[in-house]
């Protein structure tokens, strides 16, 4: 049985090779995979790249191998974009060759049917007997933006502290590049395909001990057997150190379906997934674009210590509508303190309602609103804030100065903040440059804030 120690060793030489090598290696535009996966490697900084095609011609004027047996340096990745019927004899060529890590792109296995399933257990059977351990079959690759590592078909991803673990590869690309768009930055990403051999909970352990992730973020189709138990247990641990945002999909039958027919994924009844986050810790979103905003806020938010929120908007409406939304997630809109009015009562009108939601009553314009969120930073009885309206409204150089200042504040208050309806160009810029995100509407911003409130509870109860 392999050690944790060579098992994490293993893991370490995936995502950080000093060398690699693509076998099926090729320059036809045709072949999509395996003509992007050759540029990307060629275009990264590994020490040394070798590519393997079994004509022995030039690819994109490089010399070729026939097989990776050719090679006389040691490989520590080889990357497998071959197809199918041949990968049992190129995997024993790699044991041949003392290859430790695979990744093994090619479709063809357990998914789509019983001569697909022999193929894969015939594949798993060299890896064990030669203690070779490998991503896929089945995948697009993976990546690690810290070392320029790009072992995907997709451009490599933009830098930053998120891991993300896909059970999906075309969706995992549309994921890291709309996060690209979106200023999301990652640190590895791993598309599991069939987890033949590696997993969803090795990735989660191994992205629990990296510290250039501070997030882990995963779309889950469904775990492998007899992976329960463990997943709990492993989950447990690192959602003490950092979150875990899962879309896990398949709450339907037909989703259900459609998961065992795409890598052949135990889908499991929903609510025993459920139990399952809630007793580890965690978070479960719903949709794509939540598994990218939570993430954003963990990376750039405070954990809050409860889930008092204090509020302020531009009109009673939006008020409303944040109240309902607040009531709905579990969070509470407390009474304001006798100081946090005295406070409100100096800045605003005296009409002003009084309460938490803080109505500016027409007095948004100017750079009031930044004043009264300092005081709900300031204030004991609130433990985030979220804003509908107000910021934006000059757009002045003097509003872009002071919502530098109020980020600094909330940092040295460690309260988050989530705007919402921010208006101005110029001042999303600033936000935005500053690592926070602002959210098209208040309900947008109460539910990410939710999440953040929901992870500070288990780390209080882990406690």
């Amino acid at each position: 049985m392999e050690s944790i120690k060579t098992y994490k060793s293993n893991l370490d030489t995936l995502f950080n090779p000093k060398s690699v090598a693509v076998i099926g290696a090729t320059e036809n535009v045709k072949k999509w995979f395996g003509f992007n996966i050759t540029k990307n490697v060629l275009d990264s900084t590994i020490q040394k790249k070798f590519l393997v095609n079994k004509s022995g011609k030039k690819v994109f004027g490089l010399d070729t191998y026939k097989n990776i047996r050719d090679v006389s340096d040691p490989v520590d990745t080889a990357i497998i974009v071959t197809p199918s019927p041949g990968v049992p004899e190129v995997m024993e060529d790699c044991a041949e060759k003392n290859i430790k890590t695979v990744v093994i792109i090619t479709a063809g296995f357990k998914e789509i049917g019983e001569d697909g399933e022999g193929l894969e257990k015939e594949t798993i059977g060299i890896a064990k007997a030669n203690g070779i351990r490998f991503v896929g079959p089945n995948c697009t690759g993976i990546s690690n933006t810290h070392s320029n590592l790009n072992l995907t078909p997709w451009p490599l991803p933009r830098k930053g502290y998120v891991g993300f673990v896909s059970q999906s590869g075309n969706l995992g690309g549309y994921i890291i590049n709309r996060g690209r768009r979106e200023g999301l930055g990652f640190s590895k990403f791993t598309s599991g395909g069939n987890e033949a051999d590696l997993n969803f909970v090795d990735y989660l352990e191994y992205l629990g001990e990296d510290p250039n992730t501070k997030v882990i973020t995963a779309y889950v189709e469904g775990l492998k057997e007899k992976e329960g138990h463990r997943f709990i247990g492993v989950a447990k641990e690192v959602a003490k150190k950092k979150p875990i945002i899962v879309l896990k999909v398949g709450r339907t039958g037909s989703g259900s379906k459609a998961a065992k027919s795409h890598t052949g994924s135990l889908a499991g009844s929903d609510s025993v997934y459920d139990a399952a986050f809630k007793q580890a810790g965690v978070l479960r979103v719903e949709k794509i674009e939540d598994l990218l905003d939570v993430a954003a806020a963990f990376t750039s938010q405070p954990i809050p210590r409860g889930k008092n929120v204090g509020v302020l908007t531009s009109g009673g409406g939006f008020g409303v509508v944040i109240a309902d939304a607040c009531e709905k997630l579990r969070l509470s809109l407390p009474p304001l303190s006798p100081r946090t009015i005295e406070e409100i009562n100096d800045i605003l009108p005296s009409r002003w309602p009084h309460a938490n939601p803080v109505d500016m009553v027409g007095e948004a314009v100017g750079l009031k609103i930044y004043q009264i969120i300092e005081a709900l930073f300031r204030a004991d009885e609130i433990d985030g804030i979220t804003t509908a309206g107000g910021i934006g409204y000059s757009n002045s150089a003097a509003e872009l100065e002071e919502i530098g200042r109020l980020i600094e504040r909330m940092k040295e208050h460690k309260k988050p903040f989530l705007p919402s309806v921010v208006y101005g160009k110029e001042v999303v810029k600033v936000i935005r440059k500053k690592g926070l995100s602002t959210y098209d509407t208040p309900e947008r911003a109460v539910e990410v804030l939710s999440y953040l409130v929901k992870y500070g509870e288990y780390l209080r109860r882990s406690l």
